[in-house]
């Protein structure tokens, strides 16, 4: 029998927007240009993390006279440029939201985005009425894989973890949820789910529009 959940905690990138491709494509293209090789094998390390460690991450590929703040100016208008055509929900966000909405189920955004880039994605889409809370990264110590965002977006809801359902695209993202002990389902988009995380979701989906049909039946 499905989980009825007493809330919904949702992730943004790679979960609610498709925006974890986007990214990698232009800091694939920004590491190139400072000749730093960032293959897909090890951008699996930038997924579901805060901005700050990606940068922590890349001036370490870059080794001695790597110039973050050159890297990081290049970077910041690709991604404006990016934005500037939009960027895709993923398939059922607006759907999953509208009917969470509709029957009441309280949610919270729980992202390692900083609020800058979430207010970019609520002037595109009008999604900010739907969210009782948001937890950003700035308001976490100790970011994904660490349980604390979700904690937090539960406390703020006033239930328990164990009563949320929690959504997520990354194997990062899950062990989070797992960790603050919400039931979890994973929506992979760049990654597949690894071991752990496949014997601990409740459940592993297509996209948003099975989770629908999950909460629904």
């Amino acid at each position: 029998m499905p989980f009825i959940p007493a809330a919904v905690l949702l992730d943004l990138d790679g979960t609610l927007i498709d925006t974890e491709r986007f990214y990698q494509r232009i800091w694939q293209a920004t590491a190139a240009d400072f000749h730093i090789d960032l293959n897909d094998t090890v951008y699996q390390q930038f997924i579901g993390i805060r901005l700050s460690d990606c940068f922590h991450l890349i001036t370490q590929l870059g080794g001695y006279g790597f110039d973050l703040v050159a890297f990081m100016e290049q970077l910041a208008a690709r991604e404006t440029e990016g934005w500037k055509t939009g960027i895709d929900c993923k398939p059922g966000s607006q759907e999953l939201l509208h009917f969470l909405h509709e029957r009441q189920i309280p949610m919270a955004l729980v992202t390692s985005a900083h609020q800058a880039k979430i207010n970019r994605v609520m002037a595109h889409y009008p999604w900010s009425d739907y969210f009782q809370t948001i937890v950003s990264g700035e308001m976490i110590n100790h970011p994904k894989p660490a349980p604390a965002s979700y904690l937090l977006a539960a406390r703020r809801l006033g239930t328990m973890p164990s009563a949320c359902l929690a959504l997520e695209d990354s194997n990062t993202g899950m062990r989070s949820a797992l960790a603050a002990g919400c039931r979890s389902i994973m929506i992979p988009d760049l990654n597949t789910p690894d071991n752990d995380v496949q014997e601990k979701a409740c459940k592993i989906l297509p996209d948003l529009f099975c989770v629908i049909d999950y909460l629904s039946n």
